[in-house]
């Protein structure tokens, strides 16, 4: 096997494995008793990067390199963007919106650094279907979609 074909498989492997494991987390944490205050900031932030890593191990299974995916940053919309433009995965409407909002925080890193005032979240319920979504979609149906040069 050629070793760059090697070496983006196992990239791909930890890539979803790692997306797997934030939203099993996620899940884990869902388990415990509910914040006094009702703002859940490593939740989301857990979501995120699991939904930021599964669209990544589908780049990677179709071709870019690490050093490509390093473009998108961590800004979800931008990659679901590329995604559908590609014909490689597509959000429906109501999806889009969540992570749209989702995204506002995640790209600039303030579910990590949270601070007070942070607006316009969506439901943990919603964006968990997404993560979730993307990770069955990852692990069960990447298969069906054509590889193309990019």
């Amino acid at each position: 096997m050629d070793t760059s074909l090697q070496k983006d498989n196992l990239n791909f492997i930890r890539f979803l494995s790692f997306s797997k494991n934030y939203f099993r987390a996620y899940q884990e944490l869902e388990k415990l008793e509910k914040s006094p205050i009702g703002f859940y900031p490593v939740k989301y932030y857990l979501l995120g990067h699991s939904i930021e890593l599964s669209m990544k191990s589908i780049l990677i299974r179709l071709g870019l390199s690490e050093e490509e995916l390093k473009e998108f940053g961590h800004d979800l919309v931008e990659l679901s963007n590329y995604l559908k433009e590609n014909n490689y995965y597509s959000l429906n409407k109501y999806d889009k919106i969540i992570l749209e909002s989702t995204n506002i925080y995640y790209k600039k890193k303030q579910f990590e650094y949270s601070k007070k005032g942070l607006k316009e979240l969506p439901q943990l319920s919603d964006l968990a279907k997404i993560a979730n979504d993307l990770v069955n979609f990852v692990e069960n149906d990447l298969h069906k979609v054509k590889r193309k040069k990019v």
